[in-house]
């Protein structure tokens, strides 16, 4: 006998997915940098917000950092910027004083431009990055990779810009950040590209490697080019012999 319609039990439903819960930019600029793990990674990939491109927040970041050096430079006096302006106003009085903090303003008005270049490098950084994960058999993609160096790049820039513009010890001390950006670097590649912890690492080595020659081979060719000069200078400086 067969069933009637109406007592036809109804069609299971399938629940609907509960929505991601987006952290706020702040959580996520923390969570990257006090929890250095492929999984931390992992799970701010799968946040909404890494649907958006970071280079808005990336350009307010480097604009930021160039302020701030400005600004703790010429209050500090470690940067040329302070000596000339003290200079002027020593020989030029309250005129000289005027052209210096003129000469302050047009620095700050070129933060804009510097910001723009850096985006650039920030672009083309994350492209190089991305390119020879894809040749170690990485999966991820561009966007991916552009947006999870970017949850430690903010943060890390502007805490760079404040220490390196402090008198004396800098320098010094942006030289451990420098590093552990680029320890974060290689866990954000394994990250997205899922090719272990060794090529990860050399993805990011390779690229700094190349740089460093590059620059050593620049200043040989500098220094060598300049030899002749440099010799007829007080002191007589003897160029490199190779």
């Amino acid at each position: 006998m067969n069933e009637s319609p109406y007592n036809a039990s109804p069609p299971p439903v399938t629940p609907e997915p509960e929505p991601v819960e987006s952290l706020g930019w702040l959580d996520i600029w923390g969570y990257a940098i006090s929890k250095p793990a492929v999984s931390t990674y992992r799970e701010l990939l799968a946040d909404p917000k890494s649907q958006r491109t970071p280079y808005l927040w990336v350009g307010m970041a480097l604009l930021l950092s160039y302020i701030i050096q400005v600004g703790l430079q010429a209050l500090f006096g470690v940067s040329s910027f302070s000596s000339i302006a003290s200079q002027m106003e020593s020989q030029l009085g309250p005129f000289g004083s005027f052209l210096g903090t003129a000469s302050l303003m047009s620095l700050i008005c070129c933060a804009p431009f510097a910001a723009v270049l850096g985006v650039l490098g920030y672009i083309i950084s994350c492209g190089v990055y991305h390119l020879l994960a894809k040749i170690f058999g990485g999966t991820g993609t561009f966007s991916q990779v552009a947006f999870a160096a970017s949850t430690f790049y903010v943060p890390l820039t502007v805490i760079m810009a404040v220490l390196g513009s402090l008198p004396v010890a800098g320098p010094f001390l942006s030289i451990p950040v420098s590093i552990y950006m680029l320890v974060l670097f290689a866990i954000a590649i394994n990250a997205v590209h899922g090719i272990g912890g060794w090529k990860s690492a050399l993805v990011v080595i390779i690229p700094v490697a190349i740089l460093i020659i590059l620059i050593v081979i620049l200043f040989a060719f500098v220094f060598t080019a300049l030899a002749p000069v440099l010799q007829q200078m007080p002191g007589n400086i003897q160029p490199f012999t190779y």
